[in-house]
């Protein structure tokens, strides 16, 4: 089953002030793909972001490797809407580093746990139903899979 707008729009509105929004609000992207992301990989000014990385959950290790496929290894345009998540997500996250002072873990990812720390892609395929299931939603193929591009690439940030 795959998402319509309405619930998608649903989702993203009932996460609005959760600290992962911009991640969800991207996973266009293979979910390891966006855990990957580094914030040399994007490039606000040029609406676009760099697949360079993943992070992969070998025997339980979580791993950084190359993109899953040739395709994995690309540039992704934004618009500008998703460059205003970004930088809304790049401000909270300075604030949680302000916040955690010498216990911030520096994982060097864009899209990290309350203390830094990476998030894992198992980890964010649960937290994602955790939220699905407060807001009475159902899980939707679409948004743990890169296959589909998100119809509602240029929604509005919300308020």
């Amino acid at each position: 089953m795959v998402w319509t707008t309405e619930q998608t729009i649903a989702f993203l509105d009932g996460i609005a002030d959760d600290e992962l929004y911009a991640l969800f609000h991207l996973i266009a992207l293979r979910r390891g793909e966006a855990c990957g992301l580094r914030p040399e990989d994007v490039d606000l000014k040029g609406q676009a972001l760099t697949v360079a990385t993943q992070l992969v959950d070998i025997n339980g290790e979580i791993e950084e490797n190359a993109p899953k496929s040739d395709a994995g290894n690309r540039l992704v345009a934004l618009d500008g809407g998703t460059v205003k998540v970004i930088k809304r997500h790049n401000k909270r996250q300075r604030q949680a580093r302000e916040g955690e002072g010498a216990a911030w873990v520096d994982s060097g990812r864009l899209f990290t746990r309350p203390n830094g720390a990476w998030v894992e892609p198992t980890w964010l395929s649960d937290y994602f139903d955790r939220l699905v299931k407060r807001l009475g939603l159902r899980r939707s193929a679409c948004t743990t899979s890169a296959t589909a591009r998100p119809r509602w690439r240029s929604r509005p940030e919300p308020r």
